[in-house]
């Protein structure tokens, strides 16, 4: 099954884990993609072989698909962040629905999978 999942509506269950060894670290970066900071945080993560989950603002990947095709092309996960960043414990159930489902839509548009994984805005 595809991230997007099996056209039924239904997503692959997210990974709860990182297999490696008993120094294992998973590295995040939220409100991304950035044009300024995004490729430079690339080429350290490639020149050391680092894979990362970056959590992407739907907002910001309307206006720089390059940059997210890229951090997927590079072998990275990408996860949800909602769209514009708000505080959900202002908005009603519609709008947060809405701030992920057009972030979902932004980045399954860009690079053909759908993210499995979601960080709240401001933790």
């Amino acid at each position: 099954m595809s991230a997007a999942g099996a056209g039924d509506g239904t997503l692959p269950a997210p990974e709860h884990h990182v297999a490696g060894g008993p120094k294992t670290l998973a590295l995040t970066f939220g409100n991304v993609p950035n044009p300024l900071y995004t490729p430079g945080v690339l080429a350290v993560l490639a020149r050391y072989h680092v894979p990362v989950t970056f959590f992407v603002l739907g907002a910001n990947a309307a206006k720089y698909p390059d940059t997210v095709r890229r951090v997927a092309d590079e072998g990275h996960v990408l996860g949800n962040h909602t769209c514009n960043h708000p505080n959900l414990g202002h908005l009603s159930t519609p709008r947060i629905r809405g701030e992920i489902e057009r972030t979902q839509q932004f980045v399954t548009e860009i690079t053909g999978r759908a993210p499995v994984l979601f960080r709240v805005p401001g933790g």
